[in-house]
């Protein structure tokens, strides 16, 4: 698979917080990709004097190793299960962090994708015409009937909900207890001349909201912004970080 990794620091951020972490096996590609929330509070490690991972790539980085070591990689319950597993070992040293992260799996023989996330990153296909098809919903409040600005309220109250709604998780990777990620199915053409002009994409919500729909400049992006494209041919891996914050693991 040709697949290309974008990312930047957002100007109003310490240090680039999101992650992602890539591994073949077999058949299967899995990607694992993580958006953590900034926490300026420094963590040492009891066991060693040097600081812990930060969340990101922590969680990328580890539930990829756990997920290639599954012997069924199309077992959406197998993944969940892994997860689940994993998120206890951040009780440790990530007890005040959150994180919003996916979970794609594409059968290169097939073209099956699955997505399994919590929190705001997306999965989407991108066509020959350029446009993304997003096919995943963030999980915010936004995106909750409850919270849509009401027609007879005030400018200004429309303006502060929404702005409040797009920035607020109503699910997030967190050390206190494990929710299920939401799973989106999809299939991309194997076919050589349909599978040549089309692509995944998965992005965190400095891109994909801050960037696409806002149209903000890349460069002006509040918001740490990074996003990966995969497109059907040879192994071909290219970057563009600010940050050591990608890892490829091949089984």
């Amino acid at each position: 698979m040709k697949i290309k990794w974008t990312s930047q620091r957002g100007k109003e951020r310490s240090y680039n917080n999101d992650a992602v972490a890539l591994g073949y096996k077999g058949h299967f590609l899995i990607v694992v990709l993580v958006d953590a929330a900034e926490n300026r509070t420094p963590r040492t490690s009891k066991y060693f004097q040097s600081p812990t991972k930060r969340l990101a790539s922590f969680w990328a980085d580890s539930c990829l190793q756990k997920i290639l070591k599954l012997e069924v990689l199309s077992s959406e319950e197998a993944i969940i299960h892994a997860l689940s597993d994993q998120q206890k070992k951040l009780r440790s040293h990530y007890l005040h962090d959150i994180a919003s992260y996916g979970v794609l799996t594409v059968n290169i023989e097939t073209g099956d994708i699955k997505w399994l996330f919590t929190g705001d990153c997306r999965f989407g296909l991108i066509t020959n015409a350029e446009k993304v098809q997003w096919l995943s919903k963030p999980h915010r409040l936004n995106e909750l009937p409850l919270y849509l600005p009401r027609e007879h309220d005030s400018h200004e109250v429309k303006v502060s909900k929404q702005n409040i709604s797009e920035h607020t998780l109503t699910q997030c990777l967190n050390a206190r207890r494990f929710t299920s990620p939401t799973v989106v199915k999809s299939k991309i053409c194997i076919d050589a001349s349909e599978a040549a002009t089309t692509s995944i994409i998965i992005g965190t919500d400095g891109y994909w909201s801050e960037h696409l729909h806002q149209g903000i400049a890349m460069g002006d992006i509040a918001d740490d912004a990074s996003f990966l494209t995969i497109k059907r041919g040879g192994k071909a891996l290219r970057m563009h970080s600010d940050s050591p914050n990608l890892l490829v693991i091949y089984s």
